[in-house]
């Protein structure tokens, strides 16, 4: 996910944004890697910044709590744990995002 945010604000750079918009990326690159309970609420506002300027590091936000969601959830079997995985692993390796189809890629590979 870091690596990910520093590609996105050296990319934001080359398009010229706003110095207000790279602080906002910079501070949530800080806190990107953590669930959003977890987010101060006195940075909450410049992590939503940091979302709304790039699409791209939203929908990476969006599948890591996505793989969250599925990896905590108690009430379903194994057999659908691995179906919904799998399904994840497709949409993420189908993005244009090249660290999420690493990603995805490496958790495919895995072996337990």
């Amino acid at each position: 996910m870091r690596r990910a945010s520093h590609a996105e604000v050296r990319r934001l750079k080359t398009e010229g944004r706003t110095a207000s918009e790279l602080v906002d990326m910079r501070i949530a690159r800080c806190w990107l890697h953590r669930d959003k309970e977890m987010i101060p609420n006195n940075v909450k506002a410049q992590v939503a910044g940091a979302l709304a300027s790039s699409p791209c590091l939203a929908k990476l936000v969006a599948m890591r709590e996505e793989l969250r969601m599925l990896w905590t959830r108690t009430n379903v079997c194994a057999e659908q744990l691995v179906t919904d995985l799998q399904a994840w692993l497709v949409k993420a390796e189908q993005t244009d995002i090249g660290a999420l189809q690493q990603f995805g890629l490496r958790l495919r590979a895995a072996r337990v």
